[in-house]
């Protein structure tokens, strides 16, 4: 409070992360949003996903139209840590997407297979025959070519 019984407002401080708190801000982290531009439009869905190897594993219910339609192959994903107005946390991963495997029953690269088991502990993922022709669960892989974190805080009173 100031002399004249006003309240001092403190103004957030706002930081770049290093890449050790932008990893340990993915690793503690399941959901976040995968950022796709499809022909001329962009399109951003929330994913489920784990971190492996320096590569994104993610999970998805709907038509992945990046490997049918016109798309360069490249993604963002971000995920946000919200505390409060001015206590955040973002980071975003740009890189190169590719599908892994198609349905619960779909056939996975020996090589990709731990990332996609670990997907799949945290989001098992249901039978293609037990669900509607027109729903399917894709999983994909993200390459991740540069990774940006940015914080902000208030500043703590001693």
């Amino acid at each position: 409070m100031t002399s004249k019984g006003r309240q001092t407002i403190k103004k957030p401080v706002f930081r770049e992360l290093s890449g050790v708190e932008a990893d340990e801000i993915l690793a503690r982290n399941s959901v976040g949003r995968l950022a796709r531009s499809i022909g001329d439009r962009i399109d951003i869905e929330l994913i489920h996903y784990v971190v492996l190897d320096r590569c994104i594993y993610g999970v998805t219910s709907r038509e992945p139209v990046f490997p049918t339609q016109a798309h360069n192959g490249r993604a963002a994903f971000e995920v946000d840590e919200i505390l409060d107005l001015f206590e955040w946390s973002s980071v975003v991963v740009k890189g190169t997407i590719e599908i892994v495997s198609a349905g619960a029953e779909g056939n996975t690269d020996p090589i990709l297979a731990p990332g996609v088991q670990r997907l799949r502990a945290l989001v098992p993922v249901a039978p293609v025959s037990a669900r509607p022709p027109s729903v399917e669960y894709y999983v994909f892989r993200l390459l991740v070519d540069t990774m940006t974190g940015r914080g902000a805080g208030v500043p703590k009173t001693g």
